[in-house]
């Protein structure tokens, strides 16, 4: 549940009405947002420092920082010219963490609309297992990318951290496939699918291997 999607508006479909489990549920995603009354700080950044590529990495990131329960954390938000599609690289590997003026931040959130329709990002992209949740559109309509990846995800005996994929997430990424393996592994973490996550995403509707720990998935989830 990123930065540009609204609660109000994401539709769910509860697997379980167990009084106890909607209860968890709703605290678990109070948890996950970044609230408002969170000191943050907004800067731009070069995009290598949080993106490695089999190719040069150019452009910009804008992300937000700040310091929460003692934990120096950051979030990629839309860039600066708010369309999310200026880094530009081919096979991303989005960094578990950047340093800035010597401290280490975490990258534990991809918010909504970040990179979405860019076509500057190719290939396969991995996403690091210190991810907690990525926004609504965020790789929306990302044509380019041609594979998906979460770290840790294949192996369950390594720590994950994603629970929230939102609202079209990944829609309209056309020629996205699971890659070298039989099918596209989510990490054990993950709670929530949103609405339409995986519309229009033809070469996954099949190939998609739920985990079992997953509480909450729209009925559209994938809908072609």
């Amino acid at each position: 549940i990123g930065a540009n999607t609204s609660k109000s508006n994401t539709s769910y479909a509860i697997e379980s009405k167990n009084e106890t489990n909607s209860n968890y549920l709703n605290n678990d995603i109070a948890n996950e947002v970044w609230e408002e009354q969170v000191n943050f700080s907004t800067l731009n950044i070069d995009a290598n420092y949080l993106i490695s590529s089999s190719a040069a990495v150019q452009g910009i990131v804008r992300i937000q920082r700040a310091t929460i329960e003692g934990k120096n954390v950051c979030r990629i938000v839309q860039t600066s010219n708010g369309t999310g599609n200026n880094p530009s690289a081919t096979d991303p590997v989005f960094k578990n963490e950047v340093v800035i003026d010597e401290t280490t931040y975490e990258l534990v959130a991809i918010c909504g609309g970040a990179f979405a329709s860019s076509t500057n990002l190719k290939g396969k992209i991995t996403i690091p297992a210190s991810i907690k949740s990525i926004g609504g559109s965020a790789f929306k309509d990302c044509k380019a990318l041609t594979s998906l990846v979460f770290e840790n995800a294949s192996d369950k005996t390594k720590e994950t951290n994603l629970s929230i994929i939102g609202d079209s997430a990944f829609e309209g990424c056309t020629g996205l496939t699971s890659g070298d393996t039989a099918a596209l592994s989510l990490p054990s973490s993950l709670k929530y699918i949103g609405d339409k996550a995986f519309k229009a995403c033809s070469a996954l509707n099949t190939k998609i291997d739920f985990n079992t720990n997953i509480i909450i998935i729209n009925i559209t989830a994938i809908d072609t």
